[in-house]
């Protein structure tokens, strides 16, 4: 997260928090980082589905974050980015095989089917999944979900604020979105919703500068992505401390991801 704001964060205009201090120690990974506050906005909830209007700002601030580094070759020079040719590769293959048969023992006959389908359909084939994504590469926020979401809709400069850069990357900006618009809304608002949702996003990066022809395969690999927020439900959820609250949002992702991943036949 810092290095995020001090490589990227304060150079272009984004909806994100301006950073005032930003350093880390390499060798102790201390660090310190000094963000602009927003008092009056309110935080979005993983739990409770986003709303019409709020999916619209995060289709907004998505496009502004993705066509700011779009096509941006020194991307994968950074070996801190997740995803970056720079970077050492994770066998997330090996981590799902290890940590899904703990997700199924926890949460038991709370697994829905279409969950269950899910993981087991993917089992073995992450690492091909991911070393396979296609499309123009861009700047990617990695974990865009409504908690990591300030709202004021009475802001005029600051509609929708995007924090928390632990787990930004490069890659392909569809991921972004589909992540955020399997795991946000209801199955029944995704499907009705998403096409032009996706439209909407795809006009602002043109308006953004981005050529128009990057953008004609970006439903199909939107599509293929649908597993992004699923995969982080599962893995996350047996990283991170246990909690009620925790319990709740990870098996919401992954139901709400489940079904993209079933009726796109992702």
């Amino acid at each position: 997260e810092v290095k995020f704001y001090q490589n990227y964060g304060n150079t272009r205009p984004l909806p994100i928090p301006t950073a005032r201090y930003a350093v880390v120690n390499e060798a102790t990974h201390d660090f310190a980082l000094l963000m602009d506050d927003f008092p009056s906005h309110r935080a979005g909830n993983q739990l409770t589905p986003a709303t019409l209007e709020e999916a619209k700002l995060a289709m907004g601030a998505a496009a502004s974050i993705h066509a700011a580094w779009w096509g941006d070759k020194g991307l994968d020079t950074r070996a801190w980015l997740n995803g970056s040719q720079a970077a050492s590769g994770m066998n997330v293959d090996g981590l799902f095989e290890m940590l899904w048969p703990a997700f199924c023992a926890r949460y038991g006959d709370q697994i829905n089917d279409q969950i269950r389908a899910t993981g087991e359909a993917y089992l073995g084939r992450i690492n091909d999944w991911i070393t396979q994504r296609p499309g123009p590469r861009c700047l990617t926020h990695g974990d865009f979900r409504p908690d990591n979401m300030l709202f004021h809709e009475g802001d005029p400069a600051h509609p929708i604020v995007i924090v928390d850069w632990q787990t930004a990357g490069v890659g392909n900006g569809a991921t972004d979105i589909a992540y955020y618009l399997g795991t946000a809304l209801t199955p029944e608002m995704r499907r009705t919703h998403e096409g032009a949702l996706i439209e909407l996003w795809t006009s602002h990066l043109v308006k953004a500068g981005v050529p128009p022809a990057d953008t004609q395969n970006l439903w199909d690999i939107y599509r293929r992505d649908a597993l992004a927020g699923f995969l982080m439900g599962v893995l996350a959820s047996m990283i991170v401390a246990q909690t009620p609250r925790g319990d709740a949002m990870f098996l919401a992702m992954c139901a709400r991801a489940a079904a993209m991943v079933s009726d796109h036949r992702s």
